[in-house]
């Protein structure tokens, strides 16, 4: 850890993105453990991801849910014009393409939401609470933190000949 000060900024930053990404993936592995559906839809679409670039000088990355749903075309052409994320598949058996877009299915999962069609003994529409999922995997997590990027520090110093 002493020999930091002598790397190049760009073998800095590598080790860096990746300690950032050896944590994300461990906060996805947790998620996808204690996911509180038994489809595996939500399971299957938990990556880890990071950012390519600095960000007010800290490079970020995270466990997010790319869970994706079937839309029309119109709505395809109208998300991806204000650069939302899109998809476009062809399927071969229907010989067409089918267009899908980013869901937020995991938010209301994890916070909560309002059930419009649920109504309670009052009459009254009722809230359904999050399961905190994510929020419970990344307490798991935070004690390992620094031994994570600590050992992708030093597989990159390794690397590097220190």
């Amino acid at each position: 850890m002493k020999d930091l000060n002598t790397l190049s900024n760009s073998s800095l930053s590598k080790a860096a993105r990746k300690g950032a990404m050896s944590v994300s993936k461990e906060i996805a592995k947790v998620y996808k453990k204690t996911a509180p559906k038994e489809s595996g839809l939500l399971r299957s679409s938990v990556r880890a991801v990071t950012s390519r670039n600095l960000e007010k000088g800290v490079y970020r990355a995270a466990a997010v849910v790319f869970k994706k749903k079937k839309v029309s075309q119109k709505r395809y052409e109208k998300l991806k014009g204000f650069k939302k994320w899109t998809l476009e598949k062809k399927n071969e058996k229907k010989n067409k393409i089918e267009y899908f877009s980013s869901a937020y299915y995991a938010h209301f999962l994890e916070h909560g939401f309002w059930h419009r069609g649920g109504k309670n003994k009052k009459g009254k529409t009722s809230f359904v609470k999050g399961y905190k999922t994510m929020e419970n995997a990344t307490k798991k997590i935070e004690p390992k933190v620094d031994i994570l990027v600590q050992n992708e520090l030093e597989k990159e110093l390794k690397k590097l000949g220190f």
